[in-house]
């Protein structure tokens, strides 16, 4: 997944995005949903990571550590892999 990344990626959120890529990474995407109220998709990936995107998928608009909420409704009713599940429970409190 190759994707340029907004000023906002860039700048506001530079350590945030830095900090997921050191200690993480982006992972593989496992599941993205389409929100038409604000026109881009959320993407989960296996390593716990939300990627918002245009509706292009071309363009990084934010990022940031999932939480089960989020992680639910992204994978619309798909069983989260358990393996994911203990990964979301080691991001609370990181964002």
């Amino acid at each position: 997944m190759l994707m340029k990344m907004t000023q906002h990626a860039q700048k506001d959120r530079y350590a945030r995005m830095m900090g997921i890529i050191s200690e993480r990474g982006i992972g593989e995407v496992l599941y993205e949903r389409y929100n038409p109220e604000r026109d881009h998709f959320h993407i989960l990936t296996d390593t716990g990571i939300v990627i918002i995107a245009d509706s292009r998928k071309k363009i990084i608009i934010t990022a940031y550590h999932a939480n089960f909420k989020q992680a639910k409704w992204i994978a619309n009713g798909n069983k989260l892999p358990n393996y994911l599940q203990k990964i979301i429970i080691s991001n609370k409190g990181k964002d």
